[in-house]
């Protein structure tokens, strides 16, 4: 049990409003620490080749929650990572 609580706290996770400057700090607190960072929009924008607007205008919304959903749980397995989440990644 001590081991998993342990592994669970190497993760920190970034939430806000859009714009209010999860990337800009998440980048620099990760730096800071000795983490990875991962930005979930941009890990989607990267992978799907187009802006997240692109994503919810073409596919909609509940294929880009999908995506979101599927790349957050692949990157919280990571160790030492901070984890920006979309600004709607909450709801």
């Amino acid at each position: 049990m001590m081991e998993s609580l342990s592994r669970k706290k190497d993760r920190i996770y970034l939430t806000g409003f859009m714009g209010s400057g999860k990337s800009t700090v998440g980048s620099i607190l990760a730096n800071t620490l000795g983490y990875g960072f991962v930005d979930i929009d941009q890990g989607i924008e990267q992978a799907e080749g187009k802006t997240v607007s692109e994503i919810f205008r073409e596919k909609g919304e509940e294929y880009f929650r999908n995506l979101e959903q599927s790349l957050l749980l692949r990157v919280s397995a990571l160790p030492h990572t901070v984890i920006s989440l979309g600004g709607g990644t909450v709801v």
